[in-house]
């Protein structure tokens, strides 16, 4: 079977899906048309047995003609609250802008669910192939909310066994077409930190008489520059940054109250995140206590690394190279940003891939989230093969494969994150 020849038969259907995706985006948890669209394509596609798991997200199962395993693969498909722009870094975009003000696919979920839809199309095109099940997600909240939660809890409840688990997601990096599949620490977990410090105003001509939280802000924040150095093993990955800061109305005013809030991101909680918070929190209180003001926070939430099985890994580093060849197969330094897939990979063995779809020549480059966000479209039908290919060989594959669940229950991870579902 000519894996890449078949799916390229669908690529016109593949890219008018991705535009009509891009152009009428929805944000984390208000996806209503995106379900609806994707629940129409898979009806279409003669797909029947779809279930939309509340608040998590739709599930269709495509059974094969043999019994075996079940394989899960997954898109997500919320939008981010972006403004886009009508041009790339270098150029007016080739095609769809989106239509509604504010929100748009600057993360690539469109063509995510869209390369999806078709490999679950050809997929049930080819069941007679298929050894088992392969179950598409398409994944709601996946920007912030963590809504994945819901589907692992649904396929918990309703004793769905899944035996393994693909991902990807499309990276502005070159060559257009390339996938990046590497064993290990792929993308960072998460924490995030919000401080109020409360002190009291005062007028600028005598700030003797207040207790500006801006001097105790001022003095966090060169503590704070130096205790990652100070408190966490140089061998260890580790890095935080401060996202906002409010405080003030008025150049002569001192402000009774400031708030600030930032990230802190990581591979090894305990080696890593523990102790670097443990220095944090003693320089806030320490910090409050010197400047006469109250520090006040939550307790960090804890969001989990993205770590890929090797095992999984050498079926996904295998599949793609038949299919692809390896010239088409690159590596990359592990990412620091942070991705809900992690959570899928907690609960089975699984790999999750970086497909590369930008262009400097286009303007489609750098990083994701910006108003400038675009992919190469040509290049497509690769990632929904990617799926398809990943699919078929893991279901083959008769080998052991070396995984340890996470031992917490799904509902402490997802408290721990800030996001419970319970």
């Amino acid at each position: 079977m000519d894996l890449l020849a078949l799916v390229k038969e669908h690529e016109a259907e593949l890219i008018a899906i991705r535009r009509h995706l891009h152009a009428h985006p929805e944000l984390p948890g208000e996806e209503w048309q995106t379900l609806a669209f994707i629940k129409e394509k898979l009806e279409c596609y003669g797909i029947g047995e779809v279930v939309e798991v509340e608040n998590g997200g739709i599930l269709a199962f495509i059974r094969g003609d043999k019994p075996g395993k079940t394989v899960l693969l997954r898109a997500d498909i919320d939008a981010l609250p972006v403004q886009e722009s009508e041009c790339t870094l270098n150029g007016t975009k080739k095609h769809t802008v989106s239509e509604v003000a504010g929100v748009t696919h600057a993360c690539g979920h469109d063509a995510h669910t869209a390369m999806l839809l078709i490999a679950g199309k050809v997929l049930n095109q080819i069941r007679d192939q298929i050894e088992g099940t392969v179950l598409l997600c398409f994944e709601r909240g996946e920007e912030g909310p963590f809504l994945v939660g819901f589907i692992l809890k649904y396929l918990r409840d309703h004793k769905i066994a899944v035996d393994g688990c693909y991902g990807q997601h499309v990276s502005n990096m070159e060559p257009a077409g390339a996938l990046v599949v590497q064993p290990g620490n792929m993308m960072a977990g998460i924490s995030s930190f919000n401080v109020t410090i409360s002190g009291t105003g005062g007028h600028g001509s005598r700030p003797d008489e207040a207790n500006s939280p801006i001097d105790c802000f001022a003095a966090i924040v060169s503590g704070m520059n130096s205790l990652r150095m100070r408190s966490v093993n140089p061998f260890e990955v580790l890095t935080w940054s401060i996202g906002y800061v409010n405080a003030g109305i008025a150049n002569n005013v001192i402000p009774p109250s400031l708030k600030f809030g930032g990230t802190i991101r990581y591979y090894d909680e305990a080696k890593a995140l523990q102790p670097f918070y443990k220095q944090l929190k003693r320089l806030w209180d320490d910090s409050g206590k010197a400047y006469g003001v109250k520090v006040e926070y939550p307790e960090l939430p804890v969001n989990l690394p993205l770590v890929n099985n090797e095992d999984c890994t050498r079926i996904a580093y295998n599949a793609f190279a038949d299919v692809f060849g390896k010239k088409s197969l690159t590596t990359m330094q592990p990412l620091m940003g942070s991705e809900s897939f992690a959570y899928v990979l907690s609960q089975y063995p699984g790999v999750f891939a970086m497909f590369n779809t930008g262009s400097k020549k286009l303007g489609n480059y750098g990083t994701s989230h910006v108003p400038e966000f675009d992919v190469v479209e040509e290049v497509l039908y690769r990632g929904s093969a990617a799926h398809i290919a990943y699919a078929l060989a893991f279901l083959k594959n008769k080998e052991a494969i070396s995984f340890k669940k996470h031992p917490s229950s799904l509902e402490e991870l997802f408290r721990r994150s800030g996001h419970p579902i319970d």
